[in-house]
């Protein structure tokens, strides 16, 4: 159930701004590689969206999850919110981010899910504040396979 409709399209505006910027910063990223500054000169800045990218995949993140628990839900780590949600639910983004991460490690199982969701659950408060230096690794493509695995479950639980 979406207790959130707010949440849900707001989390729908960050995804897709993360989808923008990571197409953009993958491309400065491959001419980075390639010893190209790119077409428009401006490779290593496309490159530096990394932070940008980290920070609106989070919180796309953390809006789909707060859409499937009771308004006013506070917090911002992902792991906190993931365990508030239903188990059914749970089970359901798990499968799906096992299943997607599996496609690039194969032997990829639910402990590596629970390492990864902790060390990525607040990647969203840490990555905002990047000119401060607190930052640590973020792992995008969890977070990213994270992301799209929430967002399918939400579209179901929209549909019921």
């Amino acid at each position: 159930m979406i207790y959130d409709e707010l949440a849900m399209n707001n989390g729908v505006i960050f995804q897709h701004t993360y989808d923008i910027l990571n197409e953009k910063m993958r491309q400065g990223m491959i001419n980075l590689k390639n010893g190209s500054t790119g077409a428009d000169g401006m490779a290593t800045l496309d490159a530096a969206l990394f932070v940008s990218v980290v920070v609106n995949c989070s919180f796309a993140c953390e809006l789909f999850l707060k859409a499937m628990l009771h308004q006013n839900t506070r917090g911002h780590k992902l792991d906190e919110l993931f365990s508030a949600l239903d188990n059914t639910i749970q089970e359901n983004i798990k499968m799906r981010t096992i299943d997607e991460m599996k496609k690039t490690t194969s032997g990829y199982c639910d402990t590596d899910f629970q390492n990864d969701l902790t060390q990525n659950s607040n990647k969203f408060a840490e990555w905002r504040y990047f000119h401060e230096g607190n930052t640590q690794t973020a792992n995008l493509e969890f977070i990213s396979r994270f992301m799209k695995s929430i967002f399918s479950a939400v579209n179901e639980e929209r549909k019921r």
